[in-house]
């Protein structure tokens, strides 16, 4: 059985700066209690724990969704490894996870293992009728077969443009949408007033604000924004 392997990058600066901006509640969104307890304030430890998780989803196959980040929680075993524990009936419970993380300037690095993903079905959902077997399902329904040295530049750039002031679910189910059904790359692009919104919520996408021509509204005036993004 081949591990599955996921690696990611954190810049430390970014990561002091989003705690800087918004405070706890950043830290909240992707660290356990006892993990803000043991990073105390240092910025290196939270990128550290951030590319860890970000490395951990995507060691994980398309389709198959990913825990909360709150949900994984890696804390020092008693030998000085990180130890992984998954919180109970997510998509990765029981699972033996190995990471290693690594700072160096400014940034923060981590790679993540999972030896047995597939070890458990009953933990994923079943397969479509036909799937694995040859056959059962037109080639329309299918990803295409992807190469094993593939990254997400490789898979396509989806850009949604979407959300207004009250309807930032829509921008977030959108975007969360692209990029579950097998995009590398997710822009999300939302007008200035509601950047801040969908910049905390989205973990996975890429968020960038354009201007707008009233509050949470973009119109032809953003059009030169629109493209550049």
């Amino acid at each position: 059985m081949t591990p599955r392997v996921g690696v990611d990058v954190a810049a430390i600066p970014r990561i002091a700066e989003a705690q800087k901006r918004f405070g706890d509640r950043f830290l909240h969104k992707f660290l356990s209690d006892r993990e803000i307890d043991y990073c105390g304030g240092s910025a290196e430890r939270w990128a550290g724990r951030w590319a860890a998780k970000e490395a951990i989803g995507k060691a994980m196959p398309t389709g198959v969704p990913r825990p909360r980040m709150r949900d994984v929680e890696i804390l020092p075993s008693d030998d000085g490894r990180p130890h992984v524990r998954v919180a109970p009936a997510t998509t990765l419970t029981g699972r033996e996870i190995d990471v290693s993380i690594a700072h160096d300037g400014h940034f923060a690095v981590a790679v993540a293992v999972i030896p047995d993903l597939l070890r458990s079905p009953a933990h994923f959902p079943p397969p479509l009728a036909g799937e694995g077997q040859g056959g059962g399902l037109p080639d329309g329904f299918r990803l295409p077969a992807r190469p094993r040295d593939g990254h997400k530049g490789t898979f396509g750039t989806v850009v949604v443009l979407a959300g207004s002031q009250g309807f930032t679910g829509a921008a977030y189910l959108a975007s969360m949408g692209a990029a579950r059904s097998g995009a590398g790359i997710v822009r999300l692009l939302v007008a200035q007033s509601i950047y801040p919104i969908l910049a905390e919520k989205c973990t996975e996408v890429i968020v960038g604000p354009v201007p707008e021509i009233s509050p949470g509204v973009v119109g032809h005036a953003s059009l030169s924004g629109i493209l550049r993004g």
